[in-house]
């Protein structure tokens, strides 16, 4: 998995110490990220970036997906099935 798919709450579970306000700034950022995660526990910056890199070489993206499945899309409406072709044909 690439480190630009993984989510801010992610991250939480493996480095529960972060703040959401935090991972929202980083906005993504890896190197924000390895700065967060340093300071947070007292790290050096070298650490933190081998243990991110090994945790998302570990991690597919369906590993955090919620239990029921992922969740939908949210810019798709409920009613958008109304315009897809395999609807019409009844």
């Amino acid at each position: 998995m690439r480190f630009d798919q993984i989510e801010g709450r992610w991250l939480k579970q493996r480095w529960p110490k972060l703040r959401d306000q935090d991972l929202e700034a980083a906005m993504g950022r890896r190197d924000v990220t390895v700065w967060l995660i340093a300071q947070a526990y007292g790290l050096s910056a070298e650490l933190v970036a081998d243990q991110l890199d090994e945790w998302v070489a570990e991690h597919e993206p369906a590993d955090f997906d919620p239990p029921g499945g992922p969740r939908r899309h949210p810019r798709r409406p409920p009613w958008s099935t109304v315009f897809d072709d395999r609807a019409a044909d009844h």
